[in-house]
């Protein structure tokens, strides 16, 4: 399935306005502040507008121009919903930027979008506003090489741009300044030989632990001294991660929550502390004893990943994450002929807390998306 919208319907906004998520955004207030020229959606058009208008774009390739445009339209699609009255009477969307990848990861999952070209959008909606202030970080950059991992920083570029550039500020002194960080941006991810290429690192302990901030060299290999493998399962129920164990990993045994469910008569819709609890156990059975294993469940948030494979690694496991992911439609029939089919309510929630991972977060990553 391809886009509903491309970069040709630009200026015939009812075509835009015929989406929900668009109709939401329109009635989304913005502090004057940052955003004097008014709703979501009358700024998103402006910032279209810039894109379309600037050099790199309109030397971009077409691929280019379809997830930088799909990005900019989107960035701001979950401020609807993120959007508080603060007790001083300012407007924020706090966690706007991670609530719009996840909700647009969706988004275009269920519309078909291919997966790379979906990232692309997720990722760069994910950190859109990110080159406002990293010049300022003390460990910028780290970050900046840990962008690099997972977004295009020269498009990352662009979409910062067209975002402050697509906006009038009553405080025009903190645009100019926001703009500057951007350029600034710019030139730091060119002289690292960033711009348009993921950074390098002499080994993939070497990327784990620099970008875990333990540390410092990317040309530098630190001691390396594994004690067995760990490999984790991630992805939605029914994507698949059963039959991909059973194809690529039939030799090792699985901590599975669905098995300690079943075996403490726990319900999924239950409590489900005990289960955890008990898989966690099971999993330090087999690091203290230095043996290869599988972990399955959903590991579906960053958050959630980053404990467990914490805990792998303090037993100095080597750490593959497997994500699995099938076609929509696919998935929903999948799921139907599950033994325990999980209830569409229950995915919807799940699928809330969505977040492909990306190299900054293990030694190896397996794609098995179909």
């Amino acid at each position: 399935m391809s886009f509903p919208l491309s970069y040709s319907d630009l200026g015939d906004w009812s075509r835009f306005e015929a989406f929900d998520w668009v109709r939401a955004m329109a009635t989304c207030p913005q502090s004057p502040l940052f955003h004097a020229e008014g709703d979501v959606w009358t700024h998103t058009k402006m910032v279209l507008e810039r894109l379309i208008q600037s050099e790199a774009w309109i030397h971009s390739s077409e691929q280019a121009k379809e997830i930088l445009f799909w990005a900019c339209l989107l960035h701001d699609v979950a401020k609807p919903e993120t959007t508080r009255r603060e007790a001083d009477g300012f407007l924020s969307a706090r966690g706007h930027s991670r609530a719009g990848a996840i909700r647009v990861r969706n988004l275009l999952w269920q519309w078909g979008i291919p997966f790379d070209t979906r990232e692309a959008i997720a990722r760069l909606i994910l950190v859109h506003q990110v080159p406002f202030f990293l010049v300022n970080d003390s460990d910028g950059e780290r970050k900046l090489s840990k962008l690099s991992l997972h977004t295009r920083l020269d498009w990352l570029n662009e979409v910062a741009m067209a975002d402050m550039r697509g906006r009038i500020c009553e405080d025009s002194l903190a645009q100019e300044e926001a703009l500057t960080n951007i350029a600034l941006f710019s030139d730091w991810a060119k002289e690292l030989g960033l711009w348009n290429q993921p950074a390098s690192f002499a080994s993939p302990h070497t990327r784990l632990q620099y970008c875990l901030g333990k540390w410092h060299q990317r040309d530098v290999v630190p001691h390396e001294s594994f004690r067995c493998t760990a490999t984790v399962m991630v992805g939605l129920p029914g994507m698949g991660k059963d039959t991909w164990i059973r194809n690529h990993a039939t030799e090792m045994p699985v901590v599975s929550l669905d098995a300690w469910r079943k075996k403490l008569k726990i319900k999924p819709s239950d409590e489900q502390g005990q289960v955890v609890q008990a898989a966690r156990e099971e999993v330090r059975s087999y690091l203290r004893a230095g043996k290869d294993f599988v972990w399955n469940a959903t590991h579906l948030s960053r958050a959630q990943r980053q404990q467990n494979i914490g805990l792998l690694l303090d037993y100095q496991a080597y750490v593959r994450l497997v994500y699995v992911e099938v076609p929509f439609n696919e998935h929903q029939h999948q799921n139907r002929e599950r033994e325990n089919a999980v209830p569409q309510a229950a995915l919807t929630r799940m699928a809330s807390k969505w977040e492909v991972p990306d190299l900054t977060e293990a030694h190896e990553i397996i794609l098995h998306v179909t």
